[in-house]
């Protein structure tokens, strides 16, 4: 049951971005920006976080949550982390 409720979370997230990256009025510069920015954070935490104490792992979830979400992902992962 709980594998249900978080691919719902997960697919609503992602409607989420598309719908917002597809009203903007520049929607490729914005996806690439925000894929850029996910992906540079998410390697930049896995190469360095282990010296702050939130490691991040590479891996396909961590990657396509950067990817589709960007940043904020990377901030409530490292909460969660935290946390």
């Amino acid at each position: 049951m709980s594998d249900i409720i978080f691919a719902g979370i997960c697919i609503a997230a992602a409607a989420i971005m598309i719908i917002y990256h597809f009203t903007r009025r520049n929607r490729w510069g914005s996806i690439i920006s925000s894929t850029l920015t996910g992906v540079s954070a998410l390697c930049l935490l896995s190469h360095f976080g282990s010296r702050f104490g939130t490691d991040i792992p590479l891996n396909v979830f961590n990657i396509f949550g950067s990817v589709i979400l960007g940043v904020p992902f990377l901030i409530c992962e490292v909460l969660l982390k935290i946390l």
